[in-house]
């Protein structure tokens, strides 16, 4: 599944906050085409989100590259 979001509004430290309690919790909640869905973190292999955001927990190692293999 690919979903599309706008830019999140908001201070940059907040977001930060707001991505780290998503991180926390043992399901994503996501508000989408008017339906709030619900997904527990199990059935999740992984996620990828870009842009980045300009803030991130501190728990983020940055600047990784995928490798060809």
């Amino acid at each position: 599944m690919s979903i599309n979001f706008p830019k999140q509004p908001g201070n940059p430290l907040l977001l930060a906050k707001r991505v780290q309690a998503a991180l926390d919790a043992d399901q994503f909640t996501l508000e989408i085409d008017g339906q709030l869905m619900m997904i527990p973190k199990s059935s999740v292999k992984y996620m990828t989100v870009s842009p980045v955001p300009e803030e991130l927990p501190e728990s983020v190692i940055r600047g990784g590259r995928i490798l060809d293999t």
